[in-house]
């Protein structure tokens, strides 16, 4: 059975990891510009699980912390990179 090219469109924005990424990032921003509070409380949550990720794979809870602020930083430098690329 093929499903309405509709329906499978929509299937692949929501199952491709790059568009989650488009779409997670879209919702903090929207997030933080009308519900500062709770979009806090849910980034809290995701760094919170993702240092218990770390942890339960061996890694030291300081290495954990320091991880997660080089994978944020490095998503910042990747961010600008991509809008000065859009300019030129």
């Amino acid at each position: 059975m093929r499903l309405p090219y509709d329906v499978a469109a929509v299937g692949e924005l929501l199952t491709c990891p790059f568009c989650i990424s488009v779409w997670i990032a879209t919702g903090f921003t929207v997030g933080f510009l009308f519900v500062p509070g709770f979009t806090r409380l849910v980034a809290s949550t995701r760094l919170a699980a993702r240092a218990r990720e770390l942890v339960d794979e061996g890694t030291a809870l300081e290495a954990a912390c320091r991880i997660i602020i080089l994978e944020d930083q490095l998503a910042e430098a990747l961010r600008i990179n991509e809008q000065l690329r859009g300019r030129s």
